[in-house]
């Protein structure tokens, strides 16, 4: 095969290259990238400032090539030799910095093929440098006196025969750099509980009053109330003036340093994150500050001295990868290298231990998303805190200079990274979305784009539509304003957003806007979901939360729907069969390793119990019913069983029952609809003797999944990121409402289970606060933000508040219709300046909602790791307060059969004979939460729920009518102005 091969060494070779791209045919190219090292000139340098030397600039060299080269080569797939001479002085030792960078590379782009091919200098082999560039041999080839080296690893045993598990080397005074991050805390701990005095320097002013002050004191004091005597100095490791007078003055005030832990890192913002593409000298010195030059300004304080061990913390993203931090990644390769040449100058004796760290719990709790910020490489289930302070133990006592820690065979692993990368290239059904769908139909069906506009507020409103008509004055809202705009964006390859739905005063207006949109639009296809789905496939990040909540306790659905009208329990059973397989996230189990992963149970069929007990007398029919929901407050084993889970009952000859159970890791209640919807129609085709295959098959949720996982590995995130981070700028923390002093108490002891209080907002007051909010071009659930944002007010004195809500979470194209998870659920932050000034609270309220939902395509793991103040929070710390409004489309079907829908977390019967049945306690997510439901009767349900561990009912009760005050005010205001105008 002729291969186009092109050296690419300097700016000065671009040229040619280009050249070269234009002439010569796809997927034929093969590019060697020339990096000059100068690996000797640094390591010569007696004080080894790598950020300073040849090495910090070859790695940016690389990044810039490779920059420019997967510009111009687009998504084609190339192949990439990063060629060097004498990087690696040692093929047994550790790998280097620039393999890692290429390893990033690889994954960054998928369609690339990269290695480093490394000989010695002076000695490159031409022949042999083409026949490894174009093998499938490992990241790394390095060659030395006529030997190959290859890049591989072998399982090292846990433990050692010679060594005491009892015995640790916690005494004197340990110095622990970063000591109160979240890792260097937990060492502190671990180390000061085993008897050391613990001296502790870092870079934050513990006496300042921002979040990461507050939680640097709050880690110190908790050292100190645990018995620890810790003393803490505030110091740059990355200045050797700064870190030297830190030192002095610990050792006067704790005694002589006898042992250092070297934790120091800048993981915390946007420092930790960025893609290979992006490096910049200035972003890898941020890295390589702390950990580089910080290690080698200890080790000119410390080095001489006889300590009992003087430990690195590093991470094992150097050999698997940084996709998505590549500085951070490098400088940790980078890190090790320096160690490895400090070892060798002072050989025997005093050496630095390396240890390349898998992600540890605690670290995961605050951090749990793998994509931008953990990469593959380390997106692995957590090491348990426990584990990893009992391996840190071992590895201290066995002395090894460099050990690299995986919870998992690191050959399975890779396959897992390899099989994540291979879904990225666009391939049609393999790709999450990527595919083309089919061109906008409007023309083809002869609609004109206001009949499509007409019809698409209809289907959303269920009401006709006149030119004048007002969407808000209708019924809508602003989740039915994002199916709408979802709609109709797919169809024309338009990019409206619920804003411009939501602020055009009449049908007309909407129609203007979407005609200057259809003029703007590009000629790109919309992309339309595949509905194959993989036998095995990443989970979403959401089903990632559900899973890691689901061990809490939390997620559980048991549902009972009503249908009315003729039913055949055979067609029905039938038709569930048929409706688990049009939707594999119905049949799903979930595996859990370095990625949740889904598992396809491809021949699982729902087991369906109907009973028929419409001639049994009443007792025995409500018997009958009460069994029904006792069987659906069982818990899944999400990994062991398929989250689905379904009975029927007929109680009379046209009423019947489906009772089920299911979990939030495979639907919402959007979702709950689409089902209940999907289910008719199946059951209507067979009804009709029909071939339910032929109904047009269901896009797979799978899809979405994988690109979720891809949007947070792209720039794409970046922009919406700083929006979150610009709107909770300075704010203290998450809104707390005040603790009783002595709370509800209950059976089961649980602090976190949920005691409620119903309140019914009637129609004509309803109507009052819609009418207030149409008069603002907004929507009702504005107004009962706003009167939730003032209860907190009321209770808690403060006026910058944060709370939660919910993103519907279907912003893409096409996910309107697809079953799966996509609530998303995300804090508020709203400031009322003049809380006595309702429509000012109303406008602030509104405008940061428009902000929420423009903004919604984020996610709570990315925000506890990047947005203050919820940095280095539990992801059910980002709000304790919170309010949802349940206003997803209702079942909506077109045969003989009517379906009311009664769903919740706790079992509640809907038989009048069992009325006091219900389940064992709920557990709530949050303090304190406001659910509210839109009733049949036009009335509609606020439910207030709050952990009985915190708050009485008393004080619930409090809030509740200062809640109800503030709607009443609103609707005050209204009834005003009505009376105004009518004057």
């Amino acid at each position: 095969m002729n291969r186009s091969v092109t050296v690419v060494r300097s700016e000065a070779d671009r040229a040619p290259a280009e050249s070269v791209l234009q002439a010569s045919p796809a997927g034929s190219r093969l590019f060697v990238v020339y990096v000059a090292h100068g690996a000797d000139s640094w390591r010569s340098q007696p004080e080894l400032m790598l950020p300073l030397t040849a090495y910090g600039s070859a790695l940016t060299q690389f990044a810039s090539t490779y920059q420019w080269l997967t510009r111009a080569v687009a998504a084609e797939r190339i192949s990439l030799a990063v060629l060097t001479e004498g990087v690696y002085r040692d093929p047994a030792e550790g790998v280097e910095a620039l393999t890692t960078a290429v390893t990033i590379a690889a994954q960054e782009q998928p369609g690339l093929r990269a290695k480093h091919i490394d000989f010695a200098e002076g000695n490159i082999d031409l022949d042999c440098l083409l026949r490894e560039a174009q093998s499938d041999s490992t990241a790394a080839i390095v060659y030395r006196g006529g030997e190959r080296y290859e890049l591989q690893y072998c399982l090292a045993p846990a433990s050692r025969p010679n060594i005491s598990a009892g015995r640790r080397p916690y005494t004197g005074v340990c110095l622990i750099t970063g000591g109160l991050g979240t890792v260097g805390h937990v060492v502190a701990q671990h180390v000061g509980r085993a008897g050391a005095r613990i001296l502790i320097v870092g870079r934050t002013d513990i006496s300042g009053t921002d979040s990461a002050a507050c939680h640097a004191r709050e880690r110190l004091q908790a050292l100190h109330a645990a018995g620890i005597e810790a003393h803490y100095e505030r110091a740059d490791v990355a200045c050797g003036e700064q870190l030297e007078k830190a030192v002095r003055a610990g050792e006067a005030a704790l005694g002589e340093i006898t042992s250092v832990v070297h934790a120091a890192a800048a993981i915390d913002g946007d420092r930790f994150l960025g893609f290979l593409h992006e490096l910049t000298p200035a972003a890898l010195n941020t890295q390589l500050a702390p950990k580089v030059a910080g290690l080698v300004h200890l080790d000119r304080l410390l080095g001489n001295r006889r300590l009992a061990f003087r430990c690195i913390f590093s991470s094992n993203s150097v050999l698997l990868g940084g996709l998505g931090y590549a500085a951070y990644a490098t400088a940790n390769a980078l890190v090790g290298a320096v160690a490895d040449e400090l070892n060798r100058r002072r050989g025997e004796g005093g050496l630095w231990q390396v240890i390349e760290w898998d992600v540890w719990e605690v670290t995961a709790r605050k951090s749990a998303h793998g994509a931008v910020q953990l990469g593959t490489a380390s997106v692995a289930a957590p090491m348990p805190t426990a584990e990893a302070l009992e391996c840190l133990d071992r590895l201290l006592e066995a002395g090894d200079v460099r050990t690299l820690v995986s919870v998992t065979d690191l050959v399975k692993r890779s396959e897992v990274i390899r099989m994540l990368l291979s879904q990225k290239p666009a391939q049609d059904e393999a790709d999450g979305g990527a595919k083309a769908g089919p061109e906008p139909d409007r023309q083809a069906t002869g609609e004109s784009l206001v009949e499509l506009a007409r019809r698409t507020w209809q289907r959303a409103l269920r009401t006709q539509v006149t030119d004048e008509a007002s969407f808000v004055e209708l019924g809508g809202d602003s989740l039915s304003a994002i199916k709408v705009v979802l709609e109709v964006n797919r169809r024309l390859g338009t990019a409206l957003s619920p804003r411009d739905m939501l602020q055009a005063a009449t049908f007309k207006d909407f129609v203007l806007a979407l005609t200057e949109a259809v003029s703007a639009a590009s000629a790109t296809v919309v992309p339309s979901w595949p509905s194959s789905q993989p036998a095995q496939s990443v989970a979403s990040m959401l089903q990632e939360r559900w899973f890691a909540m689901d061990r809490r306790g939390y997620g559980h659905l048991a549902f009972a729907v009503e249908i009315g009208g003729p039913l055949d329990l055979h067609l029905a059973r039938t038709a569930l069969g048929v409706l688990s397989r049009r939707h594999a996230v119905l049949r799903t189990r979930y595996r859990p390793g370095d990625v949740l992963m889904q598992e396809l149970m491809e021949e699982t069929s729902p087991v369906v119990k109907a009973s028929d007990v419409s001639t049994e007398p009443s007792r025995v029919r409500a018997a009958a019913v009460r069994d029904a929901l006792e069987r659906t407050a069982s818990r899944f084993s999400l990994t062991e069983e398929v989250p689905f889970q379904v009975e029927l009952m007929r109680i009379e000859p046209e009423r019947h029952r489906m009772f089920g159970r299911m979990h939030h890791i495979a639907v919402d209640g959007w979702s709950f609809t689409l089902m209940l919807e999907d289910f008719e129609r199946i059951y209507a085709v067979l009804e009709q003797g029909g071939d339910p295959s032929l109904i047009p098959p269901a896009p797979q949720y799978a899809h979405f999944a994988n690109a979720q996982r891809r949007y947070l590995d792209s720039p794409e995130i970046i922009p919406v990121r700083q929006y979150w981070q610009r709107h909770f700028a300075g704010v203290g923390g998450p809104t707390k409402l005040p603790v009783a002093e002595r709370p509800d108490l209950c059976a089961s002891g649980d602090p976190e289970a949920a005691r409620s209080i119903s309140v019914t907002v009637e129609s004509e007051q309803l109507a009052r606060l819609a009418g207030f909010a149409h008069k603002r071009r907004s929507t009702l659930f504005p107004v009962l933000a706003a009167a939730f944002a003032l209860m907190l007010r009321d209770a808690t004195g403060e006026t910058d508040l944060v709370f939660g809500t919910t993103a519907a979470g279907r912003h893409l194209p096409g996910t309107d219709s697809m079953l799966g998870v996509f609530v998303n659920p995300l804090p508020l932050r709203v400031t009322l300046d003049d809380p006595s000034d309702i429509d000012a609270s109303f406008r602030s309220v509104n405008d940061s909602l428009l902000g929420f939902h423009n903004n919604q395509n984020y996610l709570l793991q990315d925000l506890i790791e990047n947005v203050e103040p919820f940095v280095g929070l539990d992801i059910n710390e980002a709000f304790h307060a919170y309010i949802l409004y349940q206003n997803f489309p209702k079942v909506a079907t077109e045969g003989s059969r009517i379906y009311r829908v009664e769903e919740s977390e706790s079992i509640t019967a809907i038989e009048d004979q069992v009325s006091g049945l219900h389940s064992s306690e709920t557990k709530l997510m949050r303090d304190f939460e406001l659910v509210i439901n839109d009733r049949q009767d036009g009335k509609l349900m606020l439910e207030f729920s709050y952990r009985q561990g915190k708050f009485c009912r008393q004080q619930v009760e409090q809030w509740v009518a200062a809640y109800i005050a503030h709607l009443e005010s609103f609707a005050a205001a209204e009834s005003m102005a009505r009376e105004a105008l009518a004057q």
